[in-house]
């Protein structure tokens, strides 16, 4: 049986959806959807298009939730998690940066890209650290029980 993680983490991969849906009557009809080189808009697209990320994340989450179990990539429950929890968040980030976009009426974006690759840099040091924490105090626990038993 699932975790209730994934449970967790499908519910929460559709907020993105639910929040265009709760702003789409405030954008509007013309939006900018890409950027070029520089960093400033190179074109513009009708709101709807704001649809594709959040389907995006509803879709890689299923395809994350497909390989929890069975031992396809050879990973641990636990690491996989850790990829779950990373791969939702850059999505979220990135319907964080679309939306902002589009509210702020910014024609060059570099300052948020900034922002966002230091905080997710900072997010997988974070992460990085209390999962090799959590597997250090894991090994040394398996350790503590072989030796016990072995002097039983």
């Amino acid at each position: 049986m699932k975790s209730k993680f994934y449970l967790y983490a499908g519910i929460s991969s559709l907020i993105p959806l639910i929040v265009i849906f709760i702003i789409l009557p405030f954008i509007p009809n013309e939006i900018p959807v890409h950027y070029g080189n520089n960093n400033t808009v190179t074109r513009y697209g009708s709101k709807y298009e704001m649809f594709i990320i959040p389907i995006t994340t509803i879709f890689i989450y299923f395809i994350m939730y497909s390989y929890s179990e069975g031992g396809q990539f050879r990973i641990s429950k636990e690491t996989h998690k850790i990829l779950t929890i990373f791969v939702l968040i850059i999505f979220y980030t990135i319907n964080i940066l679309f939306i902002y976009t589009i509210f702020s009426n910014t024609e060059d974006i570099t300052q948020i890209l900034i922002i966002m690759f230091v905080s997710w840099a900072v997010l997988l040091g974070i992460v990085g650290g209390i999962y090799c924490w959590q597997n250090k105090l894991h090994k040394k626990k398996i350790n503590q029980i072989k030796k016990q038993s072995f002097l039983n």
